[in-house]
């Protein structure tokens, strides 16, 4: 197959792959990235560096629509902007143009893009025929209860593959807990999954961000505490006396010490009936945790 083919149909899965496709975006070409999700952005950013002219395309409202609240991704995005990746949100993809090789990416509204190399993020989705196959339950990915187990007695799940509560996690801490649980009550003890809340580190381009759980409050008792300074935005969601949210965006320092909140279910009352505002609950954090 000709070199110039490869280009639109290289898929990322080793380090020749990875290499590939950086060689294929030297020379400020053209490349369009079909995700704003963790690994669509993180591609961009790699990309960029090495000279090419990036433009991500999201077809939710805003990037990271998982991990940020509408107004964290426009100071997000007006972040990636500034060094030199252009952003188109909502927006749908019709088809990418071109024959033997990609020359554009044709959208609903009737634009095209131009684009010598297309990257497509666009999330994750669980391997499930063998358990198809075998009979178990499936929907998005194989049904488990909190000991791992699948519809079948003697079959456990844990990981990618396994989807806990409707609950695909798709990430490290998680699949490493359900491995341990699984493993353990396939080996007769007894061992139980509890929910644990989503969080995500991102570094783009220098762009420091975390983010934890509830980031869209809708519980009654839900209080919002959120704050700028020097150019960082700080987002923080309590629900009754806990810390059920939040999101770092410039300066995450204080990632590890709110995430340990979070996770611990740590009594924040104090804060709270203190009338503290976002400022003094994180100025609190850092000197007391």
């Amino acid at each position: 197959m000709p070199r110039v083919q490869r280009i639109q149909r290289s898929i990322l899965r080793t380090r020749q792959d990875t290499d590939f496709i950086l060689e294929a975006c030297q020379g400020n070409r053209k490349c369009v990235c079909i995700g704003g999700g963790l690994l669509g952005l993180e591609t961009a950013g790699a990309l960029a560096r090495r000279g090419a002219e990036v433009t991500v395309l999201e077809n939710q409202a805003w990037l990271l629509p998982r991990q940020l609240n509408e107004t964290a991704s426009k100071r997000f995005q007006a972040l990636v902007q500034a060094r030199g990746i252009a952003v188109r949100a909502k927006v749908n993809i019709r088809e990418l143009a071109g024959a033997e090789t990609v020359h554009g990416v044709l959208l609903d509204d009737g634009t095209t893009l131009p684009a010598d190399v297309v990257v497509i993020s666009a999330g994750v989705r669980s391997n499930t025929d063998l358990a198809r196959q075998s009979g178990l339950e499936v929907k998005q990915g194989i049904l488990v209860d909190s000991t791992m187990k699948t519809s079948h007695a003697d079959v456990f799940a844990a990981g990618d593959a396994a989807e806990h509560r409707c609950m695909l996690y798709g990430l490290w801490v998680p699949s490493q807990v359900q491995g341990t649980v699984a493993g353990m009550n396939a080996a007769g003890q007894v061992s139980e999954f509890t929910e644990i809340p989503r969080s995500a580190t991102l570094k783009v381009l220098g762009i420091e961000l975390f983010n934890i759980g509830v980031i869209s409050p809708d519980a009654a008792t839900d209080r919002v505490f959120e704050t700028e300074a020097d150019g960082n935005y700080y987002f923080l969601v309590f629900r009754d006396s806990l810390l059920v949210g939040s999101i770092l965006l410039g300066d995450a320092a204080l990632s590890n010490k709110i995430k340990k909140v979070v996770d611990e279910r740590q009594d924040c009352s104090r804060w709270l009936q203190e009338g503290y505002d976002a400022g003094h609950i994180l100025n609190t954090m850092k000197d007391l945790l």
